[in-house]
């Protein structure tokens, strides 16, 4: 529900968004945990891995936990093919309400069939697996009708072959909803630390996202669009766009774009919506050799 408030404030507080967008000046540090990175249901992927400012889907927490307090309580689960061997599966519940929210989520990666040398060799001495689990747990309130602020705690866990760190981080986020179709958001991602793997030190991969979404209509068909601007360690800026089209209110239409990667750019995807269930489907061709990237994803509102 919007709530107009006082106009002049609520420019403020979107302006200094804004500006602290713009100017955060961070490089970031060498990182692990690559998955923190990656959208982890299909909508968002399909949408080019936007959505800081799409509030209401129970993976908010994991994008940006002060979009808990809007929408309906609901689960989400995904399942997301790699290249070859390499798979993941998330899941995440929301119960807002009473302007606050909270949030659970539990992402889990695996490589499998790894080769295993100790020098170089033709043959390989056998094979190993890398494996990768983030569990979260998010909280937002309404600061005022209009403006929430969230912070969202996680547990991280890694293990390569034998090795094994454990970590922790914290998100920070905030979101504006300026008019009925309009809202803003952004959030700081893996503030945190983990223990060394194997007597090497890693980091977690601090990110920085900002980002809007602007709902309209048409005489065709509802729609949203997406932009955000994401900001990851020793790069520029980049551009993540994405437009969601909505038919017979049932049928969701999807298409996404990421500037400044190597791999990929272009994502596309499709849902389904039968009363309290939406399936999703996300297509990301990859280049260089890499295959394409599929995922599935299974949503249920309370």
């Amino acid at each position: 529900m919007y709530f107009p408030g006082n106009l002049r404030f609520k420019r403020k507080c979107l302006f200094f968004l804004f500006f602290i967008s713009c100017l955060f000046p961070w490089q970031g540090y060498s990182s692990g945990f690559a998955s923190l990175k990656l959208a982890s249901e299909a909508r968002f992927g399909a949408l080019g891995n936007t959505g800081v400012a799409l509030f209401g889907d129970p993976s908010i927490g994991f994008r940006n936990p002060a979009g808990l307090v809007s929408g309906n309580s609901g689960m989400e689960v995904s399942f997301n093919q790699w290249m070859k061997d390499v798979q993941s599966g998330f899941l995440a519940f929301s119960i807002p309400g009473h302007g606050r929210g909270v949030g659970f989520h539990l992402l889990y990666t695996e490589i499998g069939n790894l080769e295993y040398r100790v020098v170089p060799s033709p043959e390989s001495f056998g094979t190993f697996s890398f494996h990768e689990a983030i569990a979260g747990v998010s909280f937002a309130q309404n600061i005022c009708p209009w403006f929430s602020l969230g912070v969202n705690t996680k547990m991280c866990y890694e293990k390569i072959f034998v090795d094994e760190a454990i970590g922790w981080a914290i998100d920070f986020g905030g979101g504006i909803r300026v008019s009925p179709k309009w809202t803003w958001g952004m959030v700081l991602q893996n503030i945190g630390k983990t223990a060394k793997l194997a007597n090497a030190s890693i980091s977690l991969p601090l990110t920085f996202r900002t980002g809007s979404a602007f709902a309209f209509s048409t005489a065709w068909f509802d729609g949203v669009f997406l932009a955000d601007g994401v900001k990851e360690k020793d790069s520029k800026w980049h551009l993540h766009v994405g437009l969601e089209c909505e038919k017979w209110k049932s049928v969701f239409f999807r298409l996404g774009y990421q500037s400044g990667y190597a791999l990929y750019r272009m994502t596309t995807g499709i849902g389904i919506q039968w009363r309290k269930y939406r399936i999703d489907y996300a297509y990301v061709p990859m280049k260089k050799g890499f295959g394409n990237h599929s995922r599935f994803s299974i949503n249920v509102s309370f």
